[in-house]
């Protein structure tokens, strides 16, 4: 009995596709996307050299459409998801929407998209913070796709806005679900986040008292300023001075007008409770020296005025100016061991302590001379200055001001220091090529000078001789 045999049909070989490509009259970048899409099939290839996809050559990348597709049946081309027209080069156009396909065949087909379509937008947005304390303020960013031009918020507190990126406060308890519309010209979308926002109100504390001062020791009459450091926010404060006084501000400043060690007391309070904080023996008050003294020096390469010890009156203001020699600039200007910025002059301010000023400088080059090498290292100077140091009372406090920008901190001695000569080290860097003032030659050589006119010399005593001799003899022979 006949027998049925299924047969099946020869499988389509794919329609391959290369040519040249455009976007909006430009040609298209490396790695765009071209895609044909035809009913059962279709293909796709990203592009590697800019303004063409695939090439002509056997071997090289083409964009394969494949598929269950009928000889015949329209293929639409895409470039990066935009519709593109086609052109078939070898028929010379003309430009159309589709192409047919055929099994087997190879094709050189230009596409192009002369114009972007807009889309929609796809509403995408994000925050900085998305939890706090109240008042809580939230900024929102809006990353929504395809280019939106307006844009409507709803915090879900019932306040809305139509900034592209506002900023938002959230003055009560809860959790607040967002919502983004954006919108143009094609259309518009809404992304909405259920309990983005969490607003809590913190646990109420009773305050942390702590707090500190500008300075804690002087001379009297000391004003020392009292700064309110506390934690959980205190709504009142009392302090106690040690000495009597007291106050009620948050900051207060007070003044000591008598001599010794003093405890100093703050009480903070706000309406869950108070904290107490004591600093004992905190303030140190001083009785003020007669006389202050600062010790200037200068390195090699300038001079500092007034120099050596100087006496300044407690309470009194000392200026000291820097003065490069020629062909030096100021290095370094060290007040107590500190290096400071000022150049060229220094004012020690409201002086209640011993205090020292070291000046140091560099070489630089001069106009005439050759590239100067650079700074060589530090060479160590020793210059003896005879510091009083019989007795010393150091224990005092500090001026009103402090050091910034040549207002110095300083602190009293007692008495008047005499006898002692103490050796002070100062440091001053030597560089090592420096450039002199231009002079003449033969100063620079004058052996190599003196030689030749020494020379000459001879010579003219040697040819005087000679004459002489000459002048001699020949008169001796006129008288044999």
């Amino acid at each position: 009995c006949p027998t049925s045999v299924p047969t099946t049909a020869p499988p389509q070989l794919p329609h391959s596709f290369y040519g040249a490509v455009t976007l909006m009259g430009e040609p298209a970048p490396n790695g765009t996307t071209i895609t044909g899409v035809a009913e059962d099939g279709g293909g796709s290839l990203i592009t590697d050299t800019e303004g063409f996809y695939g090439d002509e050559g056997a071997q090289d990348d083409k964009l394969l459409v494949y598929g269950s597709i009928e000889n015949g049946a329209p293929i639409s081309f895409y470039v990066n998801g935009y519709r593109a027209e086609c052109y078939d080069v070898e028929d010379e156009g003309p430009w159309q929407w589709t192409y047919p396909f055929t099994s087997g065949e190879v094709t050189e087909l230009d596409l192009r998209v002369a114009e972007t379509p807009p889309e929609p937008p796809v509403a995408i947005f994000s925050a900085n913070t998305t939890s706090g304390n109240v008042p809580l303020v939230v900024g929102f960013t809006d990353d929504s796709l395809n280019t939106p031009t307006s844009w409507f918020w709803e915090f879900g507190d019932n306040e809305t806005s139509t900034e592209q990126d506002p900023v938002h406060t959230y003055t009560g308890e809860g959790t607040y679900t967002v919502n983004l519309t954006v919108s143009n010209d094609a259309g518009d979308d809404t992304l909405s986040l259920s309990d983005y926002i969490t607003v809590i109100v913190p646990e109420p504390l009773p305050p942390v008292a702590e707090f500190t001062a500008n300075r804690t020791s002087g001379p009297a009459p000391l004003a020392v300023g009292f700064t309110d450091d506390s934690l959980n926010s205190p709504t009142s404060w009392f302090w106690e001075f040690g000495d009597g006084a007291t106050s009620t501000e948050q900051n207060p400043v007070h003044t000591y007008t008598g001599i010794g060690n003093f405890t100093v007391n703050l009480t903070a309070a706000n309406d869950y409770g108070d904290d107490s904080v004591s600093k004992q023996d905190y303030i140190t008050v001083t009785t003020a020296a007669e006389m202050y003294y600062i010790n200037a020096t200068a390195g090699i390469g300038g001079m500092i005025n007034p120099s050596g010890l100087v006496e300044v009156l407690p309470g009194a203001n000392a200026t000291f100016n820097i003065t490069p020699l020629s062909y030096y600039t100021v290095r370094t200007i060290t007040v107590d061991d500190a290096i400071v910025t000022a150049f060229y002059t220094y004012t020690f301010e409201n002086v209640y302590q011993n205090h020292t000023i070291a000046a140091t400088f560099r070489a630089t080059s001069s106009g005439g001379g050759g590239g100067g090498g650079g700074g060589g290292g530090p060479v160590v100077t020793t210059i003896p200055t005879t510091v009083p140091t019989t007795p010393l009372d150091l224990t005092g406090g500090v001026s009103d001001s402090d050091t910034d920008g040549g207002v110095v901190t300083t602190i009293p001695t007692t008495e008047i220091p005499t006898e002692t000569p103490v050796e002070t080290a100062v440091t001053t860097p030597v560089p090592t090529t420096t450039v002199p003032p231009a002079q003449p030659f033969w100063s620079q050589f004058p052996l190599a000078w003196l030689i030749p006119i020494i020379l000459v010399i001879i010579i003219l005593a040697a040819l005087a001789y000679y004459y002489y001799q000459k002048e001699k003899g020949e008169e001796l022979f006129e008288e044999e």
